[in-house]
């Protein structure tokens, strides 16, 4: 892209990340919504990610750029704030661009230290992610579980060109719920296990949705793109290079393709790293007014969209607290364009659930849980089973539900609920004692109770 796109898209990136820095320094010291950063994402691991892309941007600027000092505050402001959102997925990305910008800034002219340098720096990655390891252990083997589970019940399955665009979401629980139903798993990966429906790994996901293939063709792509800007590593070309190092890293144990923004940060980082065209000024105004018409008709598309969007959700919050006719004729007319829209089914799911009309939630959250499976979503659904009687049903979604989280004890409680109140006496023995001997992930005041529950009634059948 031409050298001016390039600056208003680089310094407008850099002056939005200022803006959320401020944010979440307002929101440390009290002044703005939240105790912790978050920043507008409402969630500190993306704004983490966010931060540190961009101040690798700043970064390249403060070492390349003319004007260093204003450069340099700008890369400490925006780093700092990074810090405070303690993602470590982001540090570790900033951290490797930095370690890009100096050594091609500050090449090393004597051969055996730089032998040493080269040799001493995988030495020091190995050390400093074993110590972001072993800062948090338990969300790193998280984030293993995840890996695993999609390598031996996703991938595995159709290892070539994977289960197509978006899938993940959908495949994900199923797989986790096969994967401890095969027996291999321990018991430290049973207490491991949570409701996910992120990759963590952006490759992982990419394997998962387009195969082997389609990593293979992704790390080509980006290869080419970096290692063809090393000559104009000093230009802005650098520095959305530099940044696109540290997005890449982040996106290694994060999951920055669900997060709006940020795919939209990677969609300007290529494009700002890739090699200019040599095209004449006519044909470049031409592809310039083609990508332009392009961007005006997909915002175009994306606002009319969050316009549909933002009426239904205010229909349905309308329809939480009023049964007004016309609102909800405007809701049956309309829940047909969001049968792909996983937010608003939920949202209409819980309010006929709440209003007790089960039967019209059922195929509701039956639809919601086709898009997004999840153990909670499987248990309302249940849950509804059992309002209408089908008792068949409820039972198949609690089980389900057992099998993706193992560790949790709603599950088996709800089951052992149900077959006390059918007076399925064998049945509600086999899951008080499971309740009663299982380890769950968390020990609170809740679980507590349900577990003495299970325990006076094992007591009653002696």
């Amino acid at each position: 892209m031409s050298t001016v796109i390039n600056r208003v898209l680089v310094k407008g990136t850099v002056a939005f990340a200022c803006l959320q820095a401020t944010v979440i320094y307002l929101q440390m010291i009290g002044l703005a919504p939240s105790n912790h950063a978050t920043g507008t994402f409402g969630n500190p691991a993306p704004v983490g990610g966010f931060l540190a892309i961009c101040a690798s941007l700043a970064l390249h600027q403060s070492i390349y750029s003319p004007k260093h000092l204003p450069w340099v505050a700008i890369t400490s402001y925006l780093l700092f704030a990074c810090v405070l959102t303690d993602s470590r997925a982001a540090l570790l990305g900033f951290i490797v661009a930095t370690v890009v910008v100096l050594v091609v800034r500050f090449r090393i002219p004597n051969k055996r230290l730089r032998r040493t340098v080269y040799i001493g720096l995988p030495v020091l990655g190995l050390l400093l992610v074993t110590g972001l390891y072993l800062y948090r252990p338990q969300s790193a083997d998280g984030r293993l579980l995840i890996w695993k589970v999609c390598a031996k019940h996703i991938i595995a399955e159709k290892p070539l060109l994977g289960h197509g665009m978006g899938s993940f979401h959908r495949e994900y629980m199923p797989a986790q719920a096969a994967y401890f139903v095969s027996g291999y798993a321990t018991e430290a990966e049973t207490l491991l296990a949570a409701d996910n429906t992120f990759p963590f790994n952006e490759f992982v996901r990419i394997a998962c949705e387009f195969g082997i293939i389609g990593v293979l063709l992704t790390i080509i792509v980006l290869s080419v793109i970096i290692y063809s800007g090393k000559e104009d590593f000093p230009t802005l070309r650098g520095a959305a290079i530099t940044a696109l190092v540290c997005g890449i890293v982040f996106a290694c144990f994060s999951y920055p393709l669900d997060v709006p923004v940020l795919r939209f940060l990677y969609a300007i980082l290529i494009l700002c790293a890739l090699p200019p065209l040599k095209l004449s000024e006519r044909r470049r105004r031409m592809l310039y007014f083609c990508i332009g018409i392009a961007t005006a008709i997909l915002i175009g598309g994306r606002t009319s969209s969050y316009i549909h969007f933002y009426r239904m959700d205010r229909a349905l919050t309308k329809l939480l607290v009023s049964d007004d006719r016309a609102n909800k004729a405007y809701i049956k007319e309309s829940i047909a364009n969001f049968t792909d829209n996983e937010r608003i089914l939920s949202k209409y799911a819980y309010i006929l659930y709440e209003k007790g009309q089960y039967k019209e939630a059922i195929p509701i959250l039956e639809q919601s849980f086709s898009l997004f499976p999840t153990a909670e979503k499987i248990l309302d659904l249940g849950d509804a089973y059992k309002e209408v009687k089908v008792y068949g049903k409820a039972i198949e979604c609690y089980r389900t539900a057992s099998y993706m989280l193992p560790a949790y004890v709603t599950p088996p409680y709800k089951l052992f609920c149900l077959y006390n109140e059918l007076g399925i006496n064998d049945k509600a023995v086999e899951y008080a004692k499971r309740i009663d001997s299982m380890k769950a992930k968390v020990e609170n005041r809740c679980v507590m109770n349900i577990k003495k529950e299970a325990k006076g009634f094992l007591q009653l059948q002696q």
